[in-house]
């Protein structure tokens, strides 16, 4: 439970952002947290339009760097929820270097992922973050591309701009 709340509180700081975006995804004013309880039965954690039930999966930048064409969800805890029909997009987000900026981010459409996830190839890896979870992941390219409902990604130059700005203060600081 311990590293649920730390990982909870992490994506807790990209709410408001997270609640901005699904605003104009989904054209509407109507997007609300869920509670912990949906998150942690239902695979939600946002409603939008009191009907839509969307989990999110934040990642840090040495994901993006690694596996930036794949999405991973946990085994044990997630999957079995998606499968029973829990929940109705999956938000899939990275996070900058200094875990201030969204640089990446997809929707997938979870009926698509749900027809297709018993004939797609998925890779089991254990997480990093937590050992007692293992982690299914996915590639997006064996999905159809319906899968991928809407996404965006930071320009290259604007995140060697960030990543310039983080090494110009490591810099500072070292020799200050």
């Amino acid at each position: 439970m311990r590293i649920y709340k730390i990982q909870r509180g992490l994506s807790d700081q990209f709410d408001k952002k997270i609640i901005d975006l699904l605003s104009k995804i989904f054209n509407t004013s109507d997007v609300e947290i869920s509670t912990s309880l949906q998150d942690q039965t239902q695979n939600t954690d946002f409603i939008v339009n009191n009907s839509i039930n969307i989990s999110s999966r934040q990642r840090l930048y040495k994901y993006f760097e690694m596996f930036p064409g794949d999405f991973t969800i946990r085994k044990e805890t997630e999957y079995p929820k998606i499968l029973k029909g829990y929940g109705d997009y999956l938000l899939y987000y990275f996070l900058d270097r200094d875990q201030e900026h969204i640089i990446k981010w997809s929707l997938i459409d979870l009926n698509i992922f749900r027809q297709y996830e018993s004939v797609v190839p998925r890779l089991e890896i254990k997480n990093e973050d937590n050992a007692d979870y293992k982690l299914l992941a996915f590639y997006i390219r064996n999905f159809p591309k319906e899968l991928i409902v809407d996404s965006w990604e930071m320009p290259r130059t604007e995140l060697n701009n960030l990543n310039l700005q983080r090494r110009m203060k490591i810099y500072e600081h070292t020799f200050h």
